[in-house]
C-alpha cells in the first residue's frame, strides 16, 4: 500500500471491509472468485472474459457514494460511505446462497474492532457500520455471467467523522 493510499480514509475502509470478509474461514471456504476493484496491484477491473461454474460463488465490493456534510458542527464533518457486497452464486440452490450470506453476516459482525482501529491523521475516524439492506434474485444474467443462479446484494454504510481542521490542513 502506498503512502497515498494510507492518506485516503475511503481507501482504508474499503480495504478493511475486504480484510473483515477474508478473516472469516467460512467465507473463504465458500468463495471461489473475488473481484477486488480496490487492489491497486492489479489492472482494473479484474474480470475474466468467460466464466464457468467453477468460478462461483464470486464476490465483489462496489462503492456506492460518499455524501458528506462538511458543516455537521462548527468544527467537524460527517459522511456516510456507502458500499455494496455483491454475490453471484452460479447455483440454483438457495441454500448455497444463504450459506454464503450467513458467512458474510458472521464476518461483518466483527466490523467494530477492525474499522475502529483505522486511523487517519492519527485519529480514529470511523463511527458505526451497518448492513442496511439486502436483496436476492434468481437468474441475474449479468452478475452470474449467463449461468443460471442466485445473486445477492448487501448494501452497507459506514459513518466517517473528520475534524474541519484535518480536512483543511
Amino acid at each position: 500500500m502506498s503512502v497515498a493510499d494510507t492518506n485516503n480514509p475511503l481507501w482504508l475502509v474499503y480495504q478493511e471491509i475486504w480484510k473483515i470478509l477474508r478473516a472469516n474461514t467460512g467465507y473463504t471456504a465458500l468463495v471461489k472468485t473475488e473481484i477486488d476493484y480496490f487492489d491497486a496491484t492489479k489492472d482494473f477491473p479484474q474480470r475474466k472474459d468467460a466464466y464457468t461454474t467453477s468460478d462461483f460463488p464470486a464476490v465483489k465490493i462496489v462503492p456506492g457514494g460518499f455524501p458528506l456534510q462538511l458543516d455537521a458542527s462548527s468544527c467537524s464533518a460527517l459522511g456516510n460511505m456507502k458500499w455494496q457486497i455483491q454475490v453471484a452464486t452460479g447455483e440454483q440452490s438457495a441454500k448455497k446462497e444463504l450459506d454464503l450470506e450467513w458467512q458474510i453476516v458472521l464476518a461483518m459482525s466483527k466490523w467494530l474492532a477492525s474499522l475502529h482501529a483505522l486511523r487517519w491523521n492519527e485519529k480514529q475516524f470511523v463511527g458505526k457500520c451497518a448492513l442496511v439492506d439486502s436483496n436476492e434474485i434468481l437468474e441475474d444474467k449479468r452478475e452470474n455471467r449467463g449461468i443460471r443462479g442466485w445473486s445477492a446484494v448487501w448494501t452497507g454504510q459506514t459513518q466517517l467523522y473528520f475534524t474541519t481542521a484535518d480536512l483543511q490542513a
